[in-house]
């Protein structure tokens, strides 16, 4: 499992998705999936690069050559955030 960042604030657990850390909490209670941001290809000029839209918890918008890139990038964007919890789910 890849070092993860977990913030707690009184009975509540926020932490980017990691389906190992997910499995490990699944008994823990009540759990709600919010999606704090988007990952998604997109075609500029008949190359393809990866988009992280941090939007829903009002961050920045960054684009990619790979989507390893992305997927870095906006870990490492939401846990210099704090983890936002997005307003709407």
């Amino acid at each position: 499992m890849k070092e993860q960042h977990v913030i707690v604030e009184g009975d509540e657990l926020r932490f980017v998705h990691e389906d190992e850390l997910a499995a490990a909490l699944a008994d823990a209670g009540e759990i709600d999936v919010r999606r704090a941001s988007h990952v998604e290809p997109k075609k500029v000029g008949g190359r393809l690069y990866w988009v992280a839209d941090l939007a829903p918890v009002g961050g920045p918008l960054g684009m990619f050559v790979s989507r390893d890139e992305a997927l870095e990038w906006e870990r490492e964007e939401l846990e210099a955030m704090g983890i936002p919890t997005p307003a709407e789910k």
